[in-house]
């Protein structure tokens, strides 16, 4: 049984490899993309009230960033020259809606 569920998590990892995504808008440094994503943390923290995290933060905050003229690109995409702020892959991370990245041009 342990056996088992040790085969699962590899293969679960595994498959989340080169899986990571960035907020990435042409042409904005990296202190912008911070400052943006920010942005959207702070009326994110307006809307929840409970303390039971869920998929609306992910929604929230990929519809922000989204708006704010963000794309998510995998790392393969990204441009060799730009800084990155990787993806918080924890549980915490996770249910938080911080399971993205952010990059940006370096000032």
């Amino acid at each position: 049984m342990r056996s088992g569920m040790v085969v699962l998590l590899v293969a679960v990892i595994g498959s989340c490899t080169g899986c990571a995504k960035y907020y990435y808008r042409v042409g904005t440094s990296f202190e912008q993309a911070k400052s943006d994503c920010a942005d959207c943390t702070s009326e994110l923290e307006k809307r929840v009230t409970n303390t039971k995290p869920g998929a609306y933060e992910h929604e929230f905050m990929e519809d922000c960033m989204r708006r704010q003229g963000y794309e998510l690109v995998t790392e393969d995409k990204l441009p060799l020259g730009v800084k990155r702020q990787d993806p918080d892959l924890s549980l915490r991370g996770f249910l938080y809606g911080r399971r993205r990245g952010l990059a940006g041009t370096i000032e």
